[in-house]
């Protein structure tokens, strides 16, 4: 097997799976590299994009398109017509999902403002979040637009580097800061 890693290529001469080990050598052939983790996250302006085609191309006029892509967009555009709304939706569960189109960064900082208004999310993802909110709590932050001017609450799933030599409140101030400066979008999306 060769792997690219680090812009060269490596040969796989074994591995030690019991220590967890590969020992490589470098190779002149032209190596591979696929990472299964989870991916950072559409941005801001690739799911404004998804929700534009989404809601404004047709498929019959768009120009390049095979047939099957027309077929695609065409169902695309009926199974996820409902998602193009302002405001969230309630799930048979009782929990609510938010399709923003918003981006990855975004979404986190509405997480953050759900947590902060005393819910609780699951699933986010560039596209949407998934979430809990009470009545109360929705009544509370003044409906669905005053939640989204709440000041989240931010709790990292990572700490930076060195974290534990700042204080906590700075940590989670630092990593708000960075994922506000990434997202930088009002809600709902205009």
């Amino acid at each position: 097997m060769i792997l690219a890693l680090g812009g060269r290529s490596w040969r796989v001469v074994s591995s030690d799976w019991s220590r967890a080990r590969v020992h490589v050598v470098p190779s002149e052939e032209k190596g591979s590299s696929r990472w299964l983790g989870a991916t950072r996250g559409a941005s801001r302006a690739i799911s404004q994009k998804v929700r534009e085609i989404l809601s404004d191309a047709s498929p019959d006029d768009e120009r390049g398109l095979s047939g099957r892509a027309r077929t695609k967009l065409a169902e695309l555009q009926e199974d996820l017509e409902d998602t193009l709304r302002a405001t969230p939706f309630e799930r048979a569960d009782g929990g609510y999902v938010w399709w923003t189109y918003a981006g990855l960064a975004a979404n986190l900082l509405l997480a953050g403002r759900i947590t902060a208004a005393g819910g609780t999310y699951g699933v986010v993802t560039a596209w949407s979040v998934k979430f809990t909110l009470s009545p109360a709590a929705l009544e509370r932050v003044g409906s669905w637009k005053g939640l989204v001017v709440l000041e989240p609450f931010w709790e990292p799933a990572a700490k930076p580097k060195f974290a534990e030599l700042l204080p906590a409140s700075r940590v989670q101030d630092m990593t708000l800061k960075r994922v506000q400066a990434v997202a930088s979008i009002r809600y709902p999306p205009e």
